[in-house]
Parts: structure tokens; sequence; C-alpha cells
């Protein structure tokens, strides 16, 4: 017998059942409406919230990095500011007035440009931002640029009437001058970063009022959970299959988020060292005079990190389109014994000065349809990860060769090896089995996931076997017919 049915046996002394039955009826399925309403405006209220918190984050990560940009605006102002400086000492070598004025005012005019560059930047600042002390800084600073390049005028007049003394006396002056310009520079740079931390301060804020929407809606849905299981042991079992199902995806979401924090924290620290290098350099380089000679050992090493920058970014580039499935194969058939040979020669004169024996393994008559560049990417990627870990009098081995519908290509070594443990993560970008992370060794642990990248491309399989101390293999696996 129903709870209904239970109530209207009850109520048969004082109400006739054809009248009170129906009455009941309805009572039950507005609480069941009620608990589904409820259901759908928390829902509803749940993902209008989230949806409004998460477009004030995206707000504010997009502010953040306007203001990061900005932080470089200003820093390559204090750069421009250098070199119209830099002409006022540099006469007292050359000797050249005019050649030094033209350098003055070519560095002057880039000053002045990425001046206006910056100000007008800062006049398109959402409400909100008070800039006013960055706009302060830049005016002063303009107010001793100005003065730089009057004194700049007298030196080169003194130095043409040969003058050097007093010329020499205005260099101090201007040299002074200069030092309250880049003070004035430094606070401006400080100024926008103070901005970009509160912009930063912000998204921890956002995130943290995610996190308690999170919350919120764990405790809500167990409200509806107990709610509808009251009437009924079938609602609650649906209920709760939804409920796991929800603690499933927030899992995901979870393990994913600490994923991403960790690639970004990998990229960072990538980043950070040629960055770093490069600006300790020119502040050094700048904290007073040079020689030419100086100037062009700073700017050979800033040249030396931009391209390492460079690698890093192409690299993560590649990665980015390979997984969105955005590169177009240039299919060619090849000779595999003819391209692992080219590889092999590359790497020649490296393995040698390692002290290892490399050698090629092939059948003549092996052919291959891939694209070459990116074939030869892949297995150079591997050698070069091959002769780094392998000490001294060990062996490296390229090889081919034909398996049913397939072709495999391996790069043994006799090297370190990798762990068990490691050997699930090698293929994740930036990691690094040996947990140094030494910028001058030039491994960035990019390799194996961009040839990882590259057979999947090719429609193809990449395997890895390898035990500490005894070396390791990779193997790469093209179809004959690819797609």
């Amino acid at each position: 017998m129903s709870f209904a049915d239970q109530v209207l046996g009850g109520a048969k002394a004082f109400v006739q059942p054809s009248k009170r039955q129906p009455l009941q009826r309805r009572r039950l399925d507005l609480i069941y409406f009620a608990l589904a309403g409820f259901d759908l405006l928390t829902i509803g209220f749940t993902l209008m919230l989230s949806n409004h918190i998460m477009g004030l984050y995206q707000q504010s990560v997009s502010r953040s990095a306007v203001w990061s940009e900005r932080v470089g605006e200003v820093v390559q102002l204090a750069q421009f500011a250098q070199e119209a400086n830099a002409p006022g000492n540099d006469v007292f070598d050359s000797h050249d007035v005019a050649q030094e004025r033209v350098r003055r005012d070519a560095g002057l005019a880039q000053y002045q440009a990425q001046r206006d560059a910056v100000l007008e930047s800062l006049s398109a600042t959402e409400q909100g931002e008070d800039v006013s002390t960055v706009i302060e800084n830049l005016r002063s600073a303009d107010l001793q640029m100005q003065e730089m390049m009057t004194e700049a005028d007298r030196i080169f007049a003194e130095i043409e009437r040969g003058g050097d003394e007093v010329a020499a006396r205005r260099m101090a002056t201007m040299d002074r001058i200069y030092a309250r310009l880049t003070r004035d520079l430094l606070s401006a740079v400080l100024a926008v970063q103070a901005i970009e931390d509160r912009n930063l301060a912000r998204q921890v804020k956002l995130a943290s009022s995610l996190r308690q929407l999170e919350m919120m809606v764990m405790g809500l849905i167990f409200l509806i959970v107990v709610g509808v299981a009251l009437y009924g042991r079938r609602i609650g079992q649906v209920m709760r299959r939804t409920e796991d199902a929800h603690n499933a995806m927030l899992h995901e979401l979870e393990s994913a988020n600490e994923g991403l924090q960790q690639y970004a924290d990998n990229v960072a620290h990538e980043l950070r060292n040629p960055v770093n290098k490069m600006l300790l350099a020119s502040e050094v380089v700048l904290s007073r005079a040079r020689s030419n000679e100086e100037y062009e050992d700073t700017l050979l090493s800033i040249v030396e990190e931009s391209q390492r920058l460079s690698s890093i970014v192409g690299s993560l580039l590649f990665l980015a389109r390979a997984r969105q499935t955005r590169i177009d194969l240039d299919l060619s058939s090849v000779v595999v014994a003819t391209e692992l040979n080219v590889i092999r020669e590359y790497f020649e004169t490296a393995a040698e000065e390692a002290g290892l024996n490399f050698s090629v393994v092939c059948p003549l008559d092996l052919t291959l349809a891939v694209d070459r560049t990116l074939f030869q990417r892949a297995i150079s990627n591997l050698v070069s990860n091959a002769i780094a870990h392998t000490p001294k009098g060990g062996a490296v081995v390229l090889s081919g060769r034909q398996e049913d519908d397939w072709v495999s290509i391996e790069v043994r070594d006799t090297g370190e090896g990798v762990s068990v443990e490691d050997q699930s993560r090698v293929f994740d970008r930036f990691y690094r089995a040996d947990k140094a992370r030494n910028p001058s060794s030039g491994r960035l642990g990019l390799g194996l996931p961009i040839a990882k990248s590259i057979m999947d491309l090719h429609g193809g399989a990449m395997a890895l076997d390898s035990e500490i101390g005894r070396g390791t293999s990779v193997v790469l696996r093209f179809p004959t017919a690819p797609k």
C-alpha cells in the first residue's frame, strides 16, 4: 500500500474517498515539482554566477597580460634613454662630434616615439586603474631627458672648440641628470608592476570565489539528493549516480588543473632564466659607461639568450599546432638508410667529441612515405638525447627495419637509462628525468614530446624501453601507407 493510500484509508471516516484522493495526489505532485523547480533554479543560478565570476576572472587575466606588456614597454623606454645618453660619453673616445650627434638624435627619436606609445597605451587604461603615478614619473623623466640633451649639446660644442676639460665637467653633470632620469623610469616600472600585482591579487581572489562556488554547488546538490531520496528509492539512486558523476568530473578538472599548473610553472621557469640573464646583463652594462667591446659582448650574450627564447617559443608553437592538427604533412617517398646516414653525419662530430661509437644499421632498399623534415627532426631529437645521456666509451645505434605494415626506426644507447617512474612522464613537455634544470645544458625537455607529436601526425606510434645503467631504446613505428 502506498503512502497516499494509507493517508486516504485513515481519512475514510471523515471524507469521501472520491473527493480526498485527487487532492492528496496533487499535493505530492506539487512537492515533487517544487523539488524539481528548486533543482533547476539552483543549477541556473549556479551557472549564471559561475559564468559571471569566470568572466571577471578572464577580464582580470587579460588586464594582467596588458600590464605585463606595459612593463616591457617602460623597460624599452629606459633602453632608448641609455642610447640617447651614450654618445655624450662616447664622444670623448671617438672625437667625432658629427657622428655622435647623429647617434644621439637617433636615440632621442626612439625614446620620444616609445614615450608617446607608452602614454597612448596608458590613456587606454580601463576605469579603476590609477596610472597618475606612472604618468608623473614619465613626465619627470621627460624633463630630465631635455636637460640631458642640452648638456650633450654643450659637450659637443666644447669638444669642437677643443675644451676637453670643460666638456669633461659637463659630462659629469650629464651623468647626474641621467641618473635622475633612470631613477624616474625605474619608479615608472615599479608603479606599473604594482598595478600588475594588484591585478594578480584580484585573480587570486576570484579563484578563491570559484572554489567557494564549487563548495556551495556541492552542498546544494547534496540537499537536493537528500530531499528527492525521501520520495523514492529510485529517485535517490538516480541522484547518487549524478553526484558520483559530478565528483568524477571535479576530480578530472582538478587533475587537469594540476597538470596545467605544472606546465605553466615549467614554461615560466624556462622563460625566466634567459629573460633574467638579459635583464641582468643590461643592468650591469648600463650601470656605467662601457667600451665598445663590452657593449658588443653584452649584445652577443643577449642575442644568445634571445635565440634560446626563440627556440623555446618555436618548439611550443609546433607542439600547439601539432596538438590541433594544424600542420599539413608534405609526404614524399624517402630511402630510410639514406636519411639515417644524413643524421649520422650531422651528429658524427658530437659523438666523437663525447667518445661514443655511433653507427647505422638499415637495409638499403627500405623506403617510407613521410614528411622528410619532420622525420629528420623526430629522429634527431632522439639521437641528441642519446648522445647527451651516454657516457664516454658507450654506443649509440640508429637502425631501421620492416615489420609487416610498419617501418620501425630505433635509437638505442648504452647510457644512463630512465627509471620506471620517469618513463611514464618523459613525454610531458619540459619534463627532464635528471631533475636538474641547468640552462647552459641546452636541454629543454621538449625533444620527446615533439617526436611524439610528429608520430601522431603520421598516424604512427612511439615506445620507450629503458633500464637504469643499461641504456635506453626508443622505437618510432611509421605506417607504410599513411593517411
